[in-house]
C-alpha cells in the first residue's frame, strides 16, 4: 500500500491577509483556549487560517506544534462541504502537556461552527 500524506491541502487554507481580514469579521465563538471566527465563502469548501502570536507562545517550536494541532483537528473533523472560512486564534499558552485539553476545546468550537453553518444553509 503506497504512503499517502495526511496534510491539510492548500485549497483548504486561508493564504492572503485579505482572506484573514474577511474571516475575522464573521461569527465569533470563544472558549478557554481559542477564539474562532467564521464567515461564509463563495468558494464552496471550508478553509482554515491559524493565528498563534509570539506574545502568547514565544518559542517557535511550540507555536508550530499548536498550528499543526489545529490543522490536524480541522482536517479530521470539519467536512469540506461547508462553505465557510475559519480563523482560529490562540488565547493562552498551550504546550504538549495541555494538548489533549486544547484539542477537545478546539473540537467543541469546530462543532459549534459546523452547527451554525448547517442552520444557515
Amino acid at each position: 500500500m503506497p504512503f499517502s500524506r495526511q496534510t491539510l491541502p492548500n485549497y483548504r487554507r486561508l493564504n492572503s491577509s485579505e482572506e484573514f481580514e474577511l474571516a475575522l469579521t464573521g461569527f465569533i465563538s470563544n472558549n478557554r483556549w481559542f477564539s474562532a471566527y467564521a464567515r461564509g465563502n463563495k468558494i464552496g469548501v471550508s478553509r482554515l487560517g491559524v493565528v498563534v502570536s509570539k506574545r502568547i507562545i514565544p518559542h517557535a517550536v511550540t507555536r508550530n506544534f499548536v498550528k499543526r494541532l489545529v490543522r490536524e483537528e480541522f482536517r479530521r473533523n470539519f467536512p469540506v462541504k461547508y462553505a465557510v472560512d475559519i480563523v482560529i486564534r490562540l488565547r493562552r499558552p498551550l504546550n504538549h502537556l495541555a494538548a489533549d485539553e486544547g484539542q477537545k476545546a478546539l473540537a467543541q468550537l469546530l462543532a459549534i461552527i459546523q452547527k451554525d453553518a448547517t442552520t444557515s444553509d
